[in-house]
């Protein structure tokens, strides 16, 4: 956000073998707390790494209970049965490219002070040559894929450069992440 020293938003991406994490977080409001609960929720999930996905929320949301709280896209991918595992609370912004586009769905509510009754692990399938792209709520909602980029064989650099240049809100940390599924 322009005017702060810091990122309310954090990410984590890692890769074991066959088993792919991928977390995108946005730490309420802005600036030093923001930051704060979001870097935490990383230590967490990185410490705590082998957990299944609803074990991990879990464990963020007692964890982050004295904090502003976030909210969260959780992603485990199996790359060898091609498969994308998803669990969203709050207005994280998640989609997979592939033949068709795939907005994955989050459920309300805030990890750290309110968690939706039941956490819905939501599966779709991910191939060699998909896009994930996860956005946090800086961006603008009526945002559209770079098709030419695409296209042209655009890097998942370039595609969120684009994004964050033509999209990006001043008043708000704004993260964006893009992965393309490799062979």
């Amino acid at each position: 956000m322009q005017g702060e020293n810091c990122c309310g938003d954090a990410y984590l991406v890692q890769q074991d073998s066959d088993i792919g994490i991928v977390a995108l977080i946005d730490g309420l409001g802005h600036g030093i707390e923001a930051a704060y609960a979001a870097n935490r929720a990383v230590e967490l999930l990185t410490q705590n790494k082998n957990l299944s996905g609803i074990s991990s929320i879990k464990l963020l949301h007692e964890q982050l209970r004295s904090t502003r709280g976030i909210v969260l896209g959780l992603i485990i991918i199996n790359f060898s049965a091609n498969q994308l595992n998803y669990w969203g609370i709050g207005n994280i912004q998640v989609q997979i490219r592939s033949e068709i586009t795939c907005s994955l769905v989050s459920a309300s509510g805030v990890v750290g002070f309110r968690l939706p009754k039941h956490l819905i692990n939501r599966q779709y399938p991910f191939y060699p040559g998909d896009y994930l792209l996860m956005l946090t709520d800086g961006i603008q909602i009526n945002w559209e894929w770079p098709d030419a980029l695409i296209s042209n064989s655009g890097t998942p650099s370039q595609i969120a450069a684009f994004l964050g240049d033509n999209y990006a809100k001043s008043e708000d940390d704004t993260t964006i992440l893009v992965i393309k599924r490799q062979d």
